[in-house]
């Protein structure tokens, strides 16, 4: 198998009725090749990733884990504290991660967002400005 990975990353959703069929054949890091999924822009207000295009699961997509020690597995999207304070910098319709502690949350709010209702909690993270 060639290792020609272009290591970009992308959004893909399985719809509430493919749930059950995906659900024992991915796994949390897990590495996989997908095959008959559909490709739609990603036009989502809150974005998981930036990318331009999203994946969607449809009754006919396969799922085949793989093992290739070689494939960088960086999961994370870290933020600095410089990127978080400065307004121009941080982009608050992508996801991303931070190391911290929560100090403290509200109770969980409903918001309807078009024809769905999304779930969400306010928190507040504390977290160490490092030094490198």
């Amino acid at each position: 198998m060639s290792n020609n990975f272009q290591g970009d990353r992308i959004h893909a959703s399985i719809g509430r009725s493919f749930i059950q069929m995906f659900k024992q054949e991915i796994k949390e890091m897990g590495l996989y090749i997908m095959k008959n999924f559909v490709v739609c822009p990603n036009n989502m207000k809150l974005k998981t990733k930036d990318h331009t295009f999203k994946l969607m699961f449809t009754h006919k997509t396969i799922v085949d884990e793989i093992h290739d020690p070689h494939f960088n597995m960086c999961i994370f999207k870290f933020r600095t504290y410089e990127q978080l304070s400065n307004p121009q910098e941080f982009d608050n319709t992508e996801l991303f991660d931070v190391i911290g502690e929560i100090v403290s949350y509200e109770d969980v709010e409903s918001i309807k967002q078009d024809d769905n209702i999304r779930m969400y909690m306010n928190i507040e993270i504390h977290f160490v400005k490092c030094f490198t």
